[in-house]
């Protein structure tokens, strides 16, 4: 599926690597509202979900070079939001 960058999920991935700040802030946008709601389910809070969203994109940030793609980024980043909670 195409970005509003117009890039597949593998080259917003790879644009994200490579430091591009656009490819990033679009990866950040396109899951932050999902992720969000989910980190408020399990928190119950706003500011705590907030918190959990703020560390939790910390984390993907700085694991994506160890994301394997054997998943899908949404379900990747879904687990990192369900441990970071």
């Amino acid at each position: 599926m195409a970005t509003k960058l117009g890039m597949t999920e593998a080259e917003l991935i790879d644009s994200c690597l490579a430091n591009d700040r656009l490819a990033q802030k679009e990866l950040y946008d396109r899951y932050r509202k999902a992720m969000y709601t989910l980190a408020y389910r399990i928190t119950g809070d706003f500011e705590s979900a907030a918190d959990v969203l703020q560390d939790a994109f910390l984390k993907v940030f700085r694991g994506l070079p160890a994301f394997r793609r054997e998943s899908t980024l949404g379900a990747w980043i879904k687990t990192i939001v369900i441990r970071t909670a």
